[in-house]
């Protein structure tokens, strides 16, 4: 056996020692991909960031073309604040209908009886045909009494859904509206031939509206992550003014559950709200809040948007965040 010689053993020992990490290698080393961790985590979150936005960007333009599809077929787009009355026209109350209440949003007092003029016109232009001598139960309580009131988010689910229909598992689907020309609020039954729904609405993302108890009253949520605040939807009527009152989506607890105004292009008497003639379609985005609207400029930093809730919210005029 050939004996190692202490000159060898001394060189072999060295040879090891080189091959291994010093303690101050490794904590080089851990810095290094702590660094590089470091710079590459906000880069990785952006990207996210983008991507989850990108989504909200594209399903607003379907709700876009949901919105086309449902004018083209109805001849006006959906109202953002509306009545649709159970009481057949014969009751005494539908005549009278006196009194007031109050906007939810302005606070202002307005006439019950302008209101139900206002709706009634409305359903008589979409349905020409429509038979207002016959009790409906469109909440589906049981009852013909009264009437029920949508408003901006409510309305973007009802009009491009149609009637909801509650599942096993409580998950609700829309089934669109009755081609019966004098009863389009028939709720689904057989084979009957029904239109729509105009926008594929995903059951697990519909909720109870927060402004109301009553059930199938629903609302929509964006694919954002845990978000808890629906898309909000005001109209024009057609060019003819975006009205506050036509953007509450929940209780009134500014700033958290409405906003305060549309967008706008200017300010004071110069100012002109963005889709003017059409509508505003809003995500409250990551924060769930909506911010207080207003004006925005898309030239200026943050683009002029002094609430910070504004910020984050995402709309069909304007791609990607409001703030970018």
């Amino acid at each position: 056996m050939r004996r190692i010689s202490a000159d060898d053993f001394a060189r072999r020992k060295n040879a090891a020692l080189r091959q291994a990490f010093t303690l101050v290698e490794l904590m080089i080393a851990i810095a290094i991909i702590a660094i590089l961790m470091g710079l590459l985590l906000p880069a990785v979150t952006s990207a996210f960031r983008s991507a989850r936005v990108a989504q909200v960007v594209t399903e607003i333009r379907g709700l876009e073309a949901a919105i086309a599809q449902f004018k083209n077929v109805y001849g006006v787009e959906p109202p953002s604040r509306i009545r649709l009355y159970e009481t057949a026209s014969g009751s005494p109350s539908w005549s009278t209908h006196s009194g007031t209440f109050l906007e939810p949003v302005t606070g202002a007092t307005v006439s019950n009886d302008a209101e139900r003029v206002r709706s009634l016109a409305f359903v008589n232009r979409m349905w020409p045909n429509y038979d207002f001598s016959i009790n409906r139960d469109i909440d589906g309580d049981g009852s013909t009494s009264g009437f029920v009131s949508l408003t901006g988010a409510e309305c973007l689910v009802f009009f491009l859904g149609g009637r909801p229909i509650a599942g096993p598992n409580g998950a609700y689907a829309m089934t669109g509206f009755s081609k019966n020309p004098s009863n389009p609020l028939l709720a689904a039954a057989g084979n009957e031939s029904r239109e729509g729904p105009f926008f594929e609405f995903k059951p697990s993302r519909l909720r109870q509206s927060p402004s109301t108890t009553i059930a199938g009253i629903l609302v929509y949520m964006d694919p954002l992550p845990s978000q808890t605040s629906p898309y909000t939807y005001a109209s024009s009527s057609d060019g003819r003014g975006y009205q506050r009152a036509d953007l509450y989506v929940g209780p009134n607890v500014p700033p958290t559950n409405w906003l305060n105004d549309v967008y706008r292009t200017g300010a004071g008497f110069t100012a002109v709200a963005q889709k003017n003639k059409s509508f505003q379609i809003i995500s409250p985005g990551a924060d769930a809040t909506y911010g207080s609207g207003g004006f925005f400029d898309a030239t200026a930093a943050n683009h002029g948007l002094t609430n910070k809730f504004d910020r984050d919210n995402i709309s069909n005029f304007h791609s990607g965040l409001l703030s970018e």
